[in-house]
């Protein structure tokens, strides 16, 4: 591209998208701090109170867009909940 690559650029560690890959220390790491991120929210914050927090992480075999559909089909099969369910 004609760029200029300046020394820190050349030495710079790049990020090893192989971290992500279920797991690894990262992807259990990220899978704690989010449950405990959720159940922070629904106890401290009003707005979460109520609600219902899916979390299907690397633990979980499949696809993340794969589960979120099947969630979608099982939900569309399933009688339709009254509000106050909810």
């Amino acid at each position: 591209m004609g760029k200029t690559v300046s020394e820190e650029e050349k030495t710079k560690k790049s990020w090893d998208s192989n971290a992500i890959t279920p797991g690894t220390p990262f992807m259990d790491l990220l899978a704690s701090s989010l449950r405990y991120w959720v159940v922070q929210k629904i106890n401290t914050d009003s707005g979460w109170k109520n609600i219902q927090v899916i979390i299907s992480d690397a633990g979980v075999p499949g696809e993340g867009e794969h589960k979120i559909m099947d969630y979608i089909r099982r939900q569309r099969t399933n009688p339709v909940r009254s509000s106050s369910s909810l």
